[in-house]
């Protein structure tokens, strides 16, 4: 049989290959390796070259036997082209049955797409022989040529490639700087693309000549590198790079921000971007600038952004043209907001800012412990804490990572050990002394560390004065809290460690904004002095129990970004809207009534003072407060247009809110929307009165000459209406607008020419006239000179509030908005809770006083309440699992947060004296991070403990000793609970070490009260504390409820037997005594209507008449919240019932009718915010006012008033939403009744 010429050529491949597979025998007993690459390399090369020319041909054969083009590496395509749909299994056993079962068509695709497959694997292979002999062969470094193996190695292989980059010999243009965040490098993608990096070509490591790595899978043969060439562009980077070695680049390149190099790859890893074909070049489109920025500082990197000037080149054009560029700024992750180009932004996009960090500073003293030096540079504030332990500046260091370097002021060379693991800069402290002549301890803290934090700023120092001063300390009889240690701070949930509850998430419901858990984890890590504490205990007690007013919605802004805005003069409309809503706020509350302490009732407006004054570190005067802010509002309304206000209502009417220009049909809107939408409705008319006039008028000139020239119609009022067809084309990207050649007239077609696009170029399919053209280009001149009116008018608004003195009336609103937010936030969780206020005393008989103290993490209903006073020390011993450990974290959490003036999982009346430390000590591992033992940390916490321990220190010690030997665990845990007995320390001492208790039966030890958990006969925990001693820890029994294998457990009670000391364990029962809720109840209701009212006039009072007779109670006014306003926070976790008075939408006639809706709940300001979320066609829930009433006899009594009402309102003519639930009363199970 006479064989095709492919048969052939197949055959002649698999030849090829067996000489190859002989030459790999005789290599292993003849020839030397070296010999063996250089033929083998010229064996194979040929080899693969001929292998690509078969696949091609098989490739045609099997598209020809298909008869479409069919993907052979897509399962898909194959299993649809040999059995029409593309589920089948297309594997090599599946492939081999078809061939040996089937014929025709299946048969023959099955065949050919096994023998291309076959065949490619081979070349995949050989390509991979072959560039490893190559590799092998050259023992130097090698900057042209890649290779597979290189790039699609593991760990081993990255780090190799990363440590070639900074090798010795080499005379590196990358900054080593580069070295540890190229090593920490995951992503492989981004690994990949370090090995086209050239640390000997540019500082940034980019080469242009790198193969990308989705060529080098592919190519067939080793080709010659491309011509090393760089662009106008690639040598600016280079330059800039020298000058910013340890920033990331990101340069405006047209509407993208692009990076080359380790920048690059930095964006592929952290920002989720792809690279520019597989090369070390990366950007981010324009509108992403600022989301890339936040990924980049969040990582703690220095970013230079480089902006273009626009309408401009080099003035050297015979080297090609290039944009003169310039540096924009540098963002850090102390000042992460990129304040460029925001005037006129078309919304709000600092939400997706993150955090700023602080620079931070720490200060040796002499027998005074440390003090710690806060600055932030967009709030311009520096706080500082003196007389801290090394554990409490670790504990902050920890929870508030700092910008790096942190400033330490002390002896060279003997850095401390808490700051080993943090970059520093060391300022000796000679030095020092020389620099901060004068002044106090405070001052001159300041003073250095802001001198230095300037220094790596660049900036000048003359701005230090401008920077506000806090301090955490204060001189004060009052004993004050001591900022936290951070094994307390981990232990009570505030270090986000997932196997412990977090404790700032149980202060404040689940949609509160950031800002507030900021601030309390703020306080609670570092508690705030005594009269700011209990300033804050009067506010949140108000809110909590006797705020009965609603209140207007807060502004969640930033202090620091609006204040960096301003000082930028970047601050657009959006901007100034949030302002004003602060301003707005702050002004309704400095108008409320008030009281000192709000005993009677009032506002608490001196208590809200004293906090704002510690916070802002200004003075805090209301009468003063009111006025400047008064002067903010007034200077903004009178630029900021009308729909930016916060007490704008109906704007339609007002003659000072533009409008986007619109004639009909005449010209699309989406034209008038695409010049003018950028800068109206941010500044009022009259401000830019002339620009505005300008635009119109060009804007009616634009409109008659289209009507004219492209409708034929003079007349603007004869020009069709939407219905017809329009003639005008829009081009979005040119901003143009024309006619297509069918729409020109015949006969005037002479009059038509082409226009030209943004680059100077003839647009086909489209014409215009000179008439056209001539009003066009007027038209877009006047909006582009209104734009620039408008970001005039901004930036002069800001800088007026700059200069005119009123940033502080601003720093002042805007904090006092975040203090409101958060009471109001911490209230509402307090009363959904069950929580209570604590009262702080200076002195009492015992340390604490608690009824009922749960768990903080749980629900009341769900804990078990412990009530007991505590004084001196408690020795708590308890089996396994009975919550001696959550007994001891709950109190502790109790009283730190009544310490700082919060609510506290207790039941009322109970009392905390104030203490200066609170130490909590858990069970806890080795940490090999620091080269410390479980023990080792255990006693490293106990002597900061000792050291720092007074009589007024509070501390909770959980299982000391358990890391070494019983004898010397039991020792040493014995003499610590002693030596805390007689220093007259507070706390709980909890062990399983029960051989404790003998050896504190002295006289030394009469301080200490031994306690334990109770258990029930069935050996079930009840996690009450009783007065006793508990001698069986109950390990066996615990160990068996959790799967322990039976044969060890077994053993183990025969171990247990044989070390049995005899201890008896004695019984001390306790009764407990279970208070009920009584309910109230209700008198008689009357079913007489109310004739009275009208069926003409329905409102909000009407329906309140109605609804309080039906409760019976016509002298009661229920709490009322004004559209958009706030319920107050003391309705929170407590049953009533609300009317809704819902507008209907878009109705502007003088007597707006209200439809009313009726429901009950125990969480209105929940229920509230969904109801105003609603998005129905008619009705504007978003403006629904509200009336509440609260209803003392709980759920059953709400339900049964809320049927009641829904039926009177209905009787009435109240137009109701809905009447469901008022169509059958519910059963209702106190004993008392309402009659309907």
């Amino acid at each position: 049989m006479k064989r095709s010429s492919k048969h052939m050529a197949f055959y002649y491949f698999i030849f090829l290959v067996n000489i190859m597979f002989t030459f790999v025998w005789v290599e292993s007993f003849c020839l030397p390796r070296k010999h063996w690459r250089q033929i083998s390399s010229r064996i194979i090369t040929p080899t693969t070259q001929f292998a690509s020319l078969e696949l091609q041909e098989i490739q045609q054969r099997i598209n020809q036997a298909a008869q479409h083009s069919v993907n052979v590496n897509s399962p898909q395509q194959v299993s649809h082209a040999i059995f029409g749909t593309p589920t089948h299994s297309t594997s090599r056993a599946k492939l081999q049955q078809i061939i040996a079962s089937s014929s025709g068509k299946q048969k023959e695709l099955a065949r050919l797409v096994l023998q291309y497959r076959t065949l490619q694997q081979h070349q995949r292979r050989q390509l991979s022989t072959n560039d490893s002999s190559k590799r092998n062969n050259d023992n130097n470094y090698d900057d042209d040529a890649l290779t597979v193996d290189r790039i699609l190695d593991g760990p081993a292989r990255h780090a190799e490639t990363v440590k070639s980059l900074f090798h010795e010999d080499f005379s590196l243009m990358i900054d080593p700087y580069w070295k540890e965040p190229l090593s920490n490098i995951q992503k492989p993608v981004a690994r990949a693309l370090i090995s086209q990096l050239n640390s000997r070509k540019c500082p940034t490591g980019y080469d242009p000549a790198a193969v990308p790595t989705h060529l080098l899978k592919t190519i067939t043969t080793r080709t010659a590198p491309t011509k090393n060439t760089k662009s106008k562009l690639l040598e600016f980077v280079e330059e800039q790079k020298e000058l910013y070695p340890q920033c990331i680049l990101l340069v405006r390149v047209g509407n993208f921000y692009e990076s080359f190099g380790l920048d690059a790859i930095l964006l592929v890893e952290h920002c989720g971007l792809n690279s520019m074909g597989g090369r070390c070049r990366a950007g981010c489109p324009l509108g992403n600038i600022q989301a890339t920025l936040d990924d980049l500082t969040r990582h703690n990197y220095k970013v230079a952004v480089i902006e273009e000037v626009e309408g401009t080149v080099a003035p050297d054009k015979s080297k090609g043209e290039l944009k003169q560029r310039m540096m924009s700024q540098i963002v850090t992750c102390a000042s992460p907001t990129y304040l460029y180009n925001l005037v006129l932004n078309d919304q709000d996009n600092r939400s997706s800012i993150t955090e700023s960090r602080p620079y931070m500073g720490v200060l040796a003293t002499a027998n005074q412990g440390y003090t710690l030096v806060e600055v932030s540079l967009e709030e311009q504030s520096v706080q500082i804490s003196e007389r801290l332990t090394p554990e409490a500046v670790t504990c902050r260091i920890r929870a508030y990572p700092p910008v790096n370097p942190l400033i330490y002021v002390g002896q060279r060379g003997k850095l401390p050990a808490f700051l080993a693991s943090q970059k520093v800069k060391t300022i000796p402290s000679h030095l020092v002394e020389q620099q901060a002549v004068g002044g106090g301890g405070v001052e001159r803290a300041k003073r250095v560390i802001l001198r230095a934090i300037l220094e790596l700023e660049q900036q000048n120092e003359s701005c230090m004065d401008d920077f506000r001063l806090l301090s955490s300390s204060t001189k004060s009889e009052v004993i004050q809290t001591k900022p936290l240690h951070f094994e307390t701070a981990k232990q009570l949930g505030l270090m986000n460690d997932q196997a412990i509850p977090a404790l700032v998430d149980s202060l404040v419901t689940n949609r509160s904004p950031a800002s507030c858990k900021r601030f309390l984890r703020r306080w609670l890590l570092t508690p705030p002095p005594p009269h700011v504490a209990d300033a804050m205990a009067i506010m949140v007690n108000y809110f909590q129990t006797k705020g009965s007013q609603s209140l207007p919605p807060t502004s969640y802004a930033s202090v620091g970004k609006m204040v960096t805005l301003l000082r930028a003069q970047q601050a657009s409309a959006f901007v100034y809207q949030e302002l004003l809503q602060a301003l707005d706020v702050a002004l309704h509350l400095l108008k409320l009534p008030s009281s000192g302490d709000a005993q009677d009732g009032d506002f608490p407006l001196d208590a809200f003072m004293i906090v704002l004054e510690f916070e802002t570190g200004i003075a805090a005067q209301p009468t003063s407060i009111q006025r400047r802010s008064l002067e903010v509002v007034s200077i903004i309304e009178g630029i900021i247009s009308p729909l930016h206000h916060a007490s704008s209502r109906t704007l339609d009417n007002n003659e000072d809110i533009d409008k986007m220009t619109d004639f009909g049909n005449v010209i699309p809107s989406a034209f008038w929307e695409r010049n003018e939408a950028d800068w109206r409705g941010r500044v009022r008319p009259s401000v830019c009165k002339d620009s505005y006039e300008k635009v119109q008028k060009s804007a009616e000139k634009l409109a008659k000459a289209v009507a004219t020239d492209f409708w034929d119609e003079p007349d603007l009022s004869k020009v069709p209406d939407s219905k017809s067809k329009s003639p005008i084309v829009q081009d979005i990207f040119n901003n143009l607008i024309a006619i297509r050649d069918k729409d020109r007239p015949k006969d005037q077609k002479d009059r038509y020419f082409r226009p030209k696009d943004r680059n100077n170029k003839i647009i086909g399919n489209k014409y215009t006239t000179q008439g056209v053209q001539d009003a066009w280009d007027e038209y877009v001149k006047a909006c582009e000179d209104a734009r620039l009116n408008v970001e005039m008018a901004l930036t002069n608004l800001s800088r007026r509030l700059c200069d005119e003195g009123h940033l502080p009336a601003i720093v002042q609103a805007c904090h006092l908005n975040l203090i409101l937010t958060t009471v109001t936030q911490h209230a509402c969780q307090a009363n959904h809770m069950g929580w209570s206020t604590v009262e702080l005393v200076d002195e009492s008989d015992v340390a604490l006083h608690l009824r009922g103290v749960w768990p903080y993490w749980m629900g009341q209903c769900q804990a078990v309440s412990n009530t007991f006073d505590l004084k001196n020390m408690f020795l708590l011993t308890a089996p396994n699992m009975s919550g001696k450990s959550t007994v001891m974290r709950s109190t502790a959490a109790a009283a730190l947060l009544a310490s700082c003036g919060f609510c506290a999982p207790v039941e009322a009346n109970s009392q905390v004296q104030r203490f200066d430390h609170v130490f909590v000590r858990g069970a806890s591992s080795d940490i090999p991070t620091e080269n410390l033992s479980a023990f080792g940390a255990e006693v490293l916490d106990i002597a900061s403990l000792l050291c720092s321990g007074t009589t007024n220190s509070l501390v909770f010690v959980d299982e000391l000793g358990r890391g070494t030997s019983p004898k010397d665990g039991t020792s040493i845990a014995a003499a610590v609970l002693e030596e805390m007995s007689n220093r007259g320390m507070s706390g709980i001492f909890a062990t399983h070490l029960h051989d404790i208790i003998p050896l504190l039966k002295t006289e030394n030890c009469d301080g200490i009260v031994n306690k334990r958990m109770v258990i029930r006969d069935d050996q079930h925990p009840t996690y009450l504390m009783e007065d006793g001693v508990c001698m069986d820890s109950q390990a066996l029994e615990t160990a068996a409820r959790f799967g322990f294998p039976d044969n060890v457990l077994t053993r183990a009670k025969t171990f247990a037997k044989i070390l049995d000391d005899g201890f008896e364990e004695e019984n001390n029962d306790v009764e407990i005594d279970y208070n009920l809720v009584e309910r109230c109840s209700h008198d008689d209701v009357s079913d007489e209507a109310s004739n009275e009212i009208t069926h003409s006039t329905k409102c909000m009072e009407d329906a309140i008449l109605v609804a309080s007779k039906v409760q019976g109670c016509e002298d009661e006014i229920p709490i009322k919240i004004r559209p958009k306003w706030t319920p107050p926070p003391s309705l929170e976790g407590r049953s009533c019932v609300y009317i809704l008075a819902v507008p209907i939408r878009d109705d502007h006639s003088s007597n707006e009718r209200h439809h009313f809706y009726v429901g009950e709940t125990d969480s209105f300001l929940q229920r509230l915010s969904q109801h105003r979320r609603k998005k129905a066609s008619k009705f504007d829930w978003s403006l629904a006012s509200a009336a509440v009433f609260q209803i003392p006899g709980g759920k059953s009594d709400a339900r049964l008033v809320e049927s009641l009402v829904i039926r009177q309102l209905a009787q009435h003519g109240f137009d109701m939403i809905s009447v469901a639930d008022g169509m059958k009363l519910r059963p209702n199970t106190s004993s008392s009744q309402l009659s309907p």
